[in-house]
């Protein structure tokens, strides 16, 4: 249990609300869609971004309240100490590894790597050893962690490629909120992209819809994605070449050209030299 897992999108996709999600399940000894918790651990989430009242309703929604799954929000973290939350800084790695030891937390969520990591330099590996140290720190004393992290234009995680030397799982997650008829709450893919050192077998993607109602209980359905759909959605994204797409999916290349002829075929899909581009719907 006592891996580094990182969750990445861009901007309003649902990074968090899977992340709360996972900790509610993890904390709760529960389920999450087909993912069920082996047993009920002490969580803790680092939130870096969100304001507290609406980390608040959001956890209300999900009944993400227990006595397993403890909050550091950043905002009232300093409104108590006058501190920022920076776990680039020694401090804050000490006194979060420490709280983690204290609690006898075995899940520490990061949310996000982008706010909570402030004044280190994205695209310097040299950067990243002050947080990847204190990391590897942290799985030598078997607590799991989760980073949740923005994706680079190209859909990979933003800067330098040794972030993802230690992690062991990533979970990218695809906008699918455009294409769909109800738009409500937040809908997104998540497929892993890299459990090659971790399992043997497959791991299917998931369309997830997150809603919230009017009574403010936030309601989680889940289903299979068609691998079709995902390989649009990693064209839409800019993912565009056959190699690029066969990593992405961990499928072969001829895969991809199966899915690529069915576009075609269909008429949604064309090829440009070596990228394959979306065919624009006629209005």
């Amino acid at each position: 249990m006592h891996r580094p897992t990182a969750i990445r999108r861009g901007d309003g996709v649902g990074k968090t609300w899977l992340a709360l999600a996972i900790a509610q399940a993890l904390s709760a000894g529960g389920k999450l869609g087909d993912w069920q918790a082996h047993e009920r651990v002490k969580v803790l989430y680092v939130d870096g971004e969100m304001p507290p009242d609406l980390m608040r309703s959001r956890c209300e929604g999900l009944q993400a309240s227990n006595g397993n799954l403890e909050f550091l929000n950043h905002e009232i973290l300093f409104e108590r100490t006058g501190k920022v939350l920076n776990i680039a800084n020694a401090e804050a790695q000490q006194a979060i590894t420490a709280r983690c030891v204290n609690t006898r937390s075995k899940v520490l969520i990061l949310d996000n790597l982008l706010t909570l990591a402030s004044g280190m330099k994205e695209n310097e590996a040299d950067s990243w050893e002050l947080v990847n140290n204190w990391l590897l720190d942290l799985r030598r004393r078997k607590i799991a962690v989760v980073i949740v992290h923005h994706a680079g234009r190209s859909g990979e995680m933003r800067s330098t490629s040794k972030r993802e030397d230690n992690v062991f799982w990533i979970i990218a997650l695809d906008d699918t909120k455009k294409n769909a008829d109800d738009k409500r709450g937040a809908r997104f893919t998540s497929r892993f992209t890299k459990p090659s050192r971790n399992t043997q077998e497959e791991i299917p993607a998931y369309e997830w819809h997150f809603v919230t109602d009017t009574n403010g209980e936030v309601s989680i359905s889940y289903k299979w994605a068609q691998s079709i759909d995902v390989f649009r959605r990693l064209i839409e994204d800019g993912v565009t070449e056959c190699n690029q797409i066969a990593q992405e999916m961990k499928i072969s290349p001829a895969t991809v050209s199966r899915f690529a002829k069915k576009g075609i075929d269909a008429g949604w899909l064309k090829k440009e030299g070596r990228e394959y581009v979306l065919v624009p719907l006629e209005k």
